[in-house]
């Protein structure tokens, strides 16, 4: 299955770190929107198992059939890691603003 936009069309042969820096531009309503959609397309082709032990078709995170269970727990990880960066961010600028 092809990747859905943005990252289909997306320059990696010019730029790896495309994902990195990507949305610099965007508004947060427009990263919002983008990641909701992901959520959608997600939700849209797991719905189709019925069973979390089910293996992926093809090989990944270094070659291995990883089951939805194993895909699920690795974005709950990566979600929660993102979290975490996002509080350590709000923190850092809630200390750098002047106090009134």
């Amino acid at each position: 299955m092809p990747s859905a936009e943005p990252w289909r069309s997306a320059p990696f042969d010019q730029d790896p770190d495309w994902e990195i820096h990507s949305a610099a531009e965007n508004s947060v309503a427009e990263l919002r929107a983008l990641y909701l959609s992901a959520c959608d397309a997600s939700r849209r082709i797991t719905r189709r198992f019925d069973s979390l032990d089910v293996r992926a078709v093809r090989g990944s995170f270094g070659g291995q059939l990883v089951s939805l269970r194993w895909i699920y727990l690795h974005m709950i990880e990566e979600t929660a890691q993102h979290r975490g960066h996002l509080d350590l961010l709000v923190d850092a600028i809630s200390q750098a603003r002047p106090r009134r």
